[in-house]
């Protein structure tokens, strides 16, 4: 055993429970949202170095600490009747789900300290809450993600249920849901849960109250996840054309399996998928629809661009991790694929063919844009000049 690992492995899950442990876990969320990421939070105390909000006051903060430093954290929520803020119920709809008989939970502030990512001490913690959660009768549970770790969480059992929306504090978030009981879709997927679940008594009436609800918002993650060959196999044809620079030179079959290993996120119309500002490494290829560049100046906004089927956009995030330049507004609803530098460093590994003709790919649309923005410039630069 590493010494890594064996450093895991006797590390212990606990529950801040006094004022001193609950201070140190929102030092250690400022230090990774704020100092390591660049997120401007307006729930940040930045002279104090802490990140705490509302849903701290009820929450339980679970936490590993190792070497006297904290790992790994995560926030739950345990929904009952008088504790549950407003603004959860617009943005998870949860009034839609009243008659569920069962605890809900909201989990959030799920973070993991640079020096221990990539490893298992993820894996420890969520394993602990998903049995804390099952010893506490609860059956269903919410959380929103940036759309860079959709994936992470869909593998993980979690589903997308509703629309997207903003969090006026982080941006573009994608509400999941996960049906802590319902076994056979944690197999049907390998869930890392799934092992956990078999040991405990599984009724199905939670699933079916909360897709009775939610069968329309639903339709779409059922065609994705239980027919996913068909599905993958038709959006690869889909896209296996010359309108897609990014897959140029790829066969049908290798871009499927790139896209097998994506994250595709539908986008209703008006959708602010980039905000002016936000921090993110995404990067978004269209599959279908339409968005709007925009920049706001001396409080009147400009058109910058215009993408459809084919573009990407958010490129310079990508590349160097800066804060957004412009707003990306969907001008109708729209599909995009989710690109991030984790993402391209996994299939550099597993499809390094197939990554290393998109990455060219990528190079020469950017060195395009390049050009394009060269021109515009120059072209800018002479006017001003000839009316001098």
């Amino acid at each position: 055993m590493s010494k890594i690992n064996e450093l895991i492995a006797n590390a212990e899950v606990e529950i801040a429970e006094t004022p001193a442990d609950r201070e140190a876990v929102y030092h250690f969320r400022y230090c990774v949202y704020v100092d390591e990421m660049g997120k401007e939070l307006f729930t940040a105390d930045h002279e104090n170095k802490r990140l705490s909000d509302e849903l701290d006051r009820t929450a339980l903060i679970f936490y590993i600490e190792i070497d006297g430093e904290i790992a790994t954290t995560i926030r739950v929520n345990l929904l009952r009747d008088g504790n549950i803020p407003e603004f959860l119920y617009e943005n998870y709809a949860l009034d839609r789900i009243e008659k569920l008989h069962g605890v809900i939970s909201l989990t959030s502030k799920l973070m993991v300290s640079e020096k221990w990512r990539n490893t298992l001490i993820l894996s420890k913690l969520l394993f602990f809450v998903y049995n804390y959660a099952r010893e506490n009768n609860v059956r269903l549970d919410f959380c929103y993600c940036a759309p860079m770790l959709v994936k992470f969480y869909e593998c993980m059992g979690y589903r997308r249920y509703k629309s997207n929306y903003i969090d006026e504090e982080v941006g573009y978030r994608i509400p999941l849901f996960l049906l802590l009981e319902d076994i056979g879709y944690l197999y049907h997927i390998h869930s890392p849960f799934y092992r956990l679940a078999r040991k405990w008594e599984n009724k199905n009436d939670a699933a079916e109250c909360f897709f009775d609800e939610f069968h329309l918002e639903t339709e779409y993650v059922g065609a994705q996840l239980t027919n996913a060959d068909e599905f993958w196999n038709n959006l690869s044809q889909q896209l296996h054309d010359e309108s897609i620079p990014l897959f140029k030179g790829l066969e049908t079959g290798e871009i499927d399996e790139f896209l097998k290993k994506s994250a595709v996120l539908q986008c209703k119309e008006g959708d602010y998928i980039i905000r002016t500002d936000d921090v993110g490494n995404e990067m978004f290829l269209i599959i279908s629809g339409a968005a709007e560049v925009s920049k706001q100046t001396e409080g009147k906004k400009y058109t910058v661009a215009t993408f459809g089927k084919g573009d990407i956009f958010g490129e310079m995030a990508f590349l160097s991790a800066v804060p957004r330049s412009a707003d990306v507004v969907t001008m109708i609803d729209m599909e995009v694929v989710v690109l991030t530098r984790q993402f391209f460093q996994q299939i550099m590994t597993q499809l390094p063919e197939v990554s290393s003709k998109i990455l060219l790919n990528l190079s020469v649309i950017l060195c395009e844009r390049l050009r394009a923005s060269t021109q515009n410039w120059v072209d800018t630069i002479s006017t001003y000049s000839r009316e001098e």
